[in-house]
């Protein structure tokens, strides 16, 4: 507990929340990473912490932050995108008039896409940290960079955190900056279950030269997980890149989308078949025109040229969980 504690406070203080502030606890109480062990980090730091969790729901967790106007909120992105469509209907006020400053994210890589930053950032009208770890004696965190440059791993001293090896035979990777791999994980100070070169299935991008934000030490990019990686005619496609493409498409899509998959990755006969929201209000003939605009833009960012069926706003589900990017559709 201890060394969670330490590491979590050093995370939160990169982000600049500080003792006597008011924090929004809504992750899900129940995770094992982000639940009871960020409220205890937090009530450490002497922090004023309110453990509502994602299980209270929306409209409860939306009052309680217009009642109690905490300064940061910590959530998953998906989360914290949904409670931008939700709190207008619930509240009849926008995510900016919540008086939030800080946004710490983690659970998923959505934190570290460039469209959805931008969509959360501006909506809030705060800043938004991308955060991973929390037990083993790891804890990364991204910085006040203008531009997303990874996450800072602040846990050297109580773990190994970025070793690299190769997916499929698990030969070791040389840690040069932009190197990429399955990563491993040690942890050095850790009594119960340490894990040794142990690996969860995430795919790193590994970057040692010095960040634009002034910060020492390595950084760490999630890639993906190898049970999500998509092997196209043999180009490596991760469903998060896809979703950054359909993101930056916005106002006319709405970010929402679906990759259709016949059977289980990672190999999947091409066309890689793709369903995307588009913004309700566009005519026939500029949905086509979209159509197309994502065809050259997946084709020209990610090399895949894929099938895309467009769909109108609110085909999808929106949910305060992680958002299933994959469905799968035997033939």
């Amino acid at each position: 507990m201890e060394v969670t504690n330490r590491l979590w406070a050093r995370g939160f203080w990169r982000a600049g929340i500080r003792p006597g502030d008011t924090v929004m606890q809504a992750f899900g109480l129940s995770m094992f990473l982000a639940g009871v062990p960020i409220v205890r980090a937090l009530e450490s730091m002497g922090v004023r912490v309110i453990p509502c969790g994602a299980e209270a729901g929306s409209e409860r967790l939306l009052k309680l932050i217009w009642w109690t106007r905490p300064r940061a909120l910590l959530c998953t992105p998906s989360y914290a995108e949904y409670l931008i469509d939700v709190a207008p209907k619930i509240l009849g006020k926008d995510v900016g008039d919540l008086g939030i400053e800080i946004i710490c994210c983690a659970g998923e890589p959505g934190a570290g896409l460039p469209e959805l930053r931008r969509k959360i950032e501006e909506s809030y009208g705060a800043r938004l940290y991308d955060m991973l770890g929390g037990a083993h004696g790891i804890l990364n965190i991204s910085c006040d960079a203008p531009e997303y440059q990874g996450m800072h791993v602040l846990g050297d001293d109580f773990s190994i955190s970025y070793d690299l090896v190769d997916p499929e035979t698990k030969a070791p990777i040389p840690l040069v900056d932009g190197a990429i791999g399955e990563r491993v994980k040690t942890s050095l100070e850790w009594e119960a279950q340490p894990p040794v070169r142990y690996s969860v299935g995430d795919i790193y991008q590994i970057f040692t030269e010095p960040c634009m934000c002034g910060q020492p030490g390595p950084r760490i990019k999630v890639l993906g997980r190898i049970d999500d990686l998509l092997i196209v005619k043999g180009v490596k496609v991760y469903p998060a890149a896809v979703k950054n493409v359909i993101e930056s498409f916005a106002p006319r899509t709405t970010g929402e989308l679906r990759i259709v998959l016949n059977e289980p990755g990672p190999r999947v006969s091409p066309p890689l078949k793709l369903r995307v929201e588009y913004r309700s209000g566009l005519e026939k003939d500029a949905v086509e025109m979209l159509r197309q605009d994502l065809i050259e833009a997946l084709h020209r960012r990610l090399r895949v040229r894929p099938k895309v069926d467009m769909v109108p706003e609110g085909t999808f589900e929106r949910t305060r969980h992680k958002t299933k990017l994959i469905e799968y559709h035997p033939e």
